[in-house]
């Protein structure tokens, strides 16, 4: 039933499209031109596989699956299908449902994740068109503003500053029964710094190993609250100024 209610959504409302199209990216005004592929798929990478647009520099990429969705082209026809993704995708408004075939159409507005943050409009090729060299059969499109030089600096400074902060406010006490929670974590650490694969068993790792000591009552550790915060901030603030040259989308402009 479900590959019928496919098939008849995929014959509703078709249109042919001639010439190259693209997908013009609203919140950066860059343009990814779609590859000449019958299933063109749009998403970030993984370990083991590549989307054919990569979008996992754009701004808000985080609401962005690995594996979000497809185009599909069939006979100068262009369909859209959400693979599955997390946070969804949605056409001119309307959430599509998952592995469900729509028609695509030229100025047609695609949503990737909730709240519109990474909008695209299909439209034909314009005169600029920003692209990256294809790697082997993939076309890997990615656009990014740099970041300043000066931004980098001063995110890493902040990002310093907020660890060396809350590490001369915290008092910690370990005990000697903490040993084997801190082998697991050292072990995490390890397979996140060498292993290429399964890099997941490294996070599952430390994760046991912080639940081992705070389990073990191995760890005694007093701050305040206005402590932690200001921490955070800072190290959030950094981050965000060495990725985007931005701290909550507002760009900071050095004279």
């Amino acid at each position: 039933m479900s590959r019928l209610l496919s098939y008849q959504t995929m014959q509703t409302g078709t249109s042919q499209t001639t010439g190259l199209v693209e997908i013009f990216h609203v919140q950066t005004g860059n343009s990814f031109l779609l590859p000449p592929l019958a299933v063109i798929r749009i998403g970030k990478p993984s370990d083991d596989d590549l989307p054919d647009i990569d979008i996992s520099l754009l701004p808000d990429a985080e609401v962005v699956s690995r594996a979000h969705l497809e185009i599909r082209v069939q006979g100068g026809n262009y369909f859209i299908e959400d693979v599955g993704s997390s946070n969804g995708t949605r056409l001119n408004g309307t959430k599509l449902e998952p592995k469900g075939r729509y028609s695509l159409n030229i100025g047609d507005k695609i949503s990737l994740g909730e709240g519109e943050r990474v909008t695209f409009i299909f439209q034909n090729q314009k005169s600029t068109v920003s692209s990256a060299p294809s790697n082997s059969q993939n076309t890997i499109l990615s656009t990014k503003e740099p970041v300043p030089m000066a931004s980098k600096l001063l995110g890493i400074a902040l990002m310093l500053a907020g660890i060396g902060f809350i590490t001369t406010s915290i008092h910690v006490s370990f005990y000697s029964y903490s040993s084997p929670g801190i082998i697991l974590c050292i072990a995490g650490i390890i397979f996140l710094a060498y292993g290429r694969k399964n890099r997941n068993l490294g996070w599952v790792l430390i994760g046991i190993g912080i639940a081992v000591i705070i389990a073990g009552g191995a760890v005694i550790a007093t701050t305040s609250l206005f402590s932690i915060l200001v921490s955070f901030a800072l190290i959030v603030a950094g981050y965000q100024l060495l990725n985007t040259g931005k701290i909550m989308n507002y760009p900071i402009r050095f004279s």
